[in-house]
């Protein structure tokens, strides 16, 4: 199994030789510190979960989002490598790995894997319909800013097209493809909201999903 203990001793030592932030930032760094070690515990749960259910994608995506917050964005990789291999028409996982390679500036790998999600995700038995329709979203919204990256105009503009119509005109949506639509700057707002982006979250808690932030 790729996420061993020996690299969540070497996790837990790296966390307290970090400098720590001058007041009066130290508090808020003492609480990043203790959740970091709360995750870092939780690894070989969820590895003796995807052992025994190699099917539980919610253990693999909760795996994938432990190591990229513990800053080992490789190893989440990795994670979710492995869980399509096992999971290979599942929606979440290309969709979680699509956000990390966004995140990773990695615009065009992360556009595939979020095209794949989007066409698997009319295969999922989701009960939550309102949960379903979030996770199109985010991946739209987030495929939307790997073709504005891209300089890819018309696909930005069909995505958000869709997302007006799921979000029944949305202001902030709305907003951001009348932008795209008038000939704006696609790199520089994309920039923008790709910033935002990666201040708000790591790779998507699969417990919280969350698109890019409005323009």
């Amino acid at each position: 199994m790729i996420f061993s203990s020996c690299l969540l001793e070497s996790d837990q030592s790296a966390c307290f030789q970090s400098t720590v932030p001058t007041p009066p930032c130290h508090f808020h760094f003492l609480v990043w510190a203790a959740w970091r070690l709360r995750i870092l515990e939780t690894m070989p749960w969820l590895r003796w979960a995807t052992e025994l259910d190699t099917g539980n994608v919610t253990a693999w995506l909760d795996a994938a989002y432990a190591a990229d917050y513990v800053n080992n964005p490789a190893l989440s990789l990795q994670i979710l490598a492995e869980a399509l291999r096992h999971n290979p028409r599942d929606d979440r996982i290309f969709a979680q790995r699509g956000l990390l390679l966004l995140r990773q500036h990695r615009y065009a790998q992360a556009a595939a894997d979020l095209d794949r999600a989007l066409r698997l995700v009319v295969e999922r038995k989701a009960p939550d319909a309102a949960l379903l329709r979030q996770d199109v979203l985010a991946s739209l919204k987030n495929k939307t800013l790997c073709e504005e990256m891209l300089g890819h105009r018309d696909l930005a503009i069909a995505h958000l097209r869709q997302c007006v119509e799921l979000e029944r005109g949305r202001v902030a949506t709305r907003s951001w493809l009348a932008a795209v639509e008038a000939g704006s700057d696609l790199r520089a707002d994309a920039e923008q909201r790709l910033a935002g982006l990666l201040r708000e979250t790591r790779s998507a808690d699969p417990d919280e999903r969350r698109a890019p932030p409005p323009p």
